[in-house]
C-alpha cells in the first residue's frame, strides 16, 4: 500500500480494514480505497479508488504512520460501498476479531442515518453476525438472505446420540433444516432426521440457483413460509 497522496487523503474502506488487521478485506489484486476531502485534487493512479467526502476528527486514526479511517468509519464505508456478498464477509471478520462490536454497528447506523449509502449499509449490518469462520460461508449467508431466506443460526449444535454433537454450517433448528459442506456430517445429520442441503464452496460457485431451490424446498416441506420453487 505504498501510495503517493496529498495531505488530507486517508486510506479507507476495505483497505483500511486490512490495516486494522482484517487480512481478508484486501489483497494486491484489488483497488486501494482512499477518501479525499472536497477540494483536494488527487491525480489518477491505477489501482486507486478515490471517494470524495468530509471526515470528522473522530473518524481518523493512523497505523504504521499511515492515516486511515477508524474501525467504525471503516465498517460504515465497507457496508456503503461494497455489495453485501463482499461486505458481509469483511464485517463478519471485523466482528469476530473484535475490531468492531455489534453495538458499534448499531451506533453507526444511527449516526449516519440518512446519509448516502445508508440503505445498503444497514442491510449489510443486519446480515453480519461474526460467527462464520470462512469468507465463503459469510458470502453464502448474504446471498441466501438477499433471496428471502430467513436468517440461519450459526454454530448450532445438533446432538446425535448421547455423546456426539454435530455443528452444521448453517441451521434452521425450528425446521430441522441445515446447510452442510462436509459429506460425513451431511450423512450424520440426515440419519438424525434433518433435511440437509449439501453445499460445499465449489457447488455454491457453480450451482447456486440449485442450492437455493433445494433449501427453499426443504424449508417449505418443514412448514417455513418461503417460496418453494421447482
Amino acid at each position: 500500500m505504498a501510495l503517493r497522496m496529498p495531505d488530507g487523503v486517508v486510506i479507507a474502506g476495505p483497505s483500511a480494514a486490512w490495516l486494522h488487521g482484517v487480512r481478508i478485506a484486501a489483497d494486491f489484486d484489488r483497488d486501494v480505497h482512499v477518501i479525499a476531502p472536497p477540494g483536494v485534487r488527487v491525480c489518477a493512479q491505477r489501482g486507486v479508488r478515490v471517494h470524495v467526502t468530509d471526515l470528522d476528527d473522530d473518524e481518523l486514526t493512523e497505523a504504521g504512520g499511515r492515516p486511515l479511517t477508524t474501525a467504525g468509519r471503516t465498517a460504515w464505508d465497507i457496508g456503503a460501498w461494497l455489495p453485501p456478498t463482499r461486505s458481509v464477509p469483511i464485517l463478519d471478520a471485523m466482528l469476530r476479531h473484535g475490531v468492531v462490536t455489534r453495538s458499534d454497528l448499531d451506533g453507526l447506523a444511527r449516526r449516519y442515518q440518512g446519509r448516502r449509502g445508508h440503505g445498503p449499509c444497514r442491510l449489510a449490518f443486519d446480515i453480519a453476525g461474526g460467527a462464520c469462520g470462512e469468507p465463503s460461508a459469510s458470502s453464502l449467508r448474504a446471498r441466501l438472505m438477499l433471496e428471502g431466506i430467513p436468517a440461519p443460526e450459526l454454530k448450532y449444535r445438533v446432538l446425535i446420540g448421547a455423546e456426539l454433537a454435530v455443528v452444521p454450517g448453517m441451521a434452521w433448528p425450528r425446521y430441522r433444516v441445515a446447510i452442510e459442506y462436509d459429506a460425513h456430517r451431511t450423512a450424520l445429520l440426515t440419519a438424525a432426521g434433518w433435511l440437509i442441503v449439501h453445499a460445499p464452496p465449489t457447488r455454491v460457485r457453480t450451482e447456486f440457483p440449485v442450492v437455493l431451490r433445494e433449501l427453499r424446498q426443504c424449508l417449505h416441506r418443514r412448514g417455513a413460509h418461503v417460496e418453494a420453487t421447482r
